[in-house]
């Protein structure tokens, strides 16, 4: 089990929270990303970087008007 440094809780641009990303290797590799929103590329691209087997992403809420047409799609 690894536990990685925090990273962006959603947009770095408009929130300071973060949140930790868990692995768990056996057979396969699962990645945790509890909350991250897929909203941060340097976050996107290390879980892209890892190759992980099976992937848990908390991704952005939609509803909020917050969110430009870019990041929605």
């Amino acid at each position: 089990m690894h536990f990685y440094c925090a990273v962006p809780h959603g947009d770095p641009y408009v929130t300071d929270e973060s949140v930790m990303m868990t692995q768990v290797e056996e057979d396969r590799r699962f990645l945790h990303a509890p909350d991250i929103q897929l909203l941060h590329d340097q976050t996107v691209s290390q879980i892209l970087e890892w190759q992980p087997d099976i992937l848990l992403a908390g991704g952005p809420a939609l509803y909020l008007s917050r969110l430009s047409e870019e990041q929605i799609n």
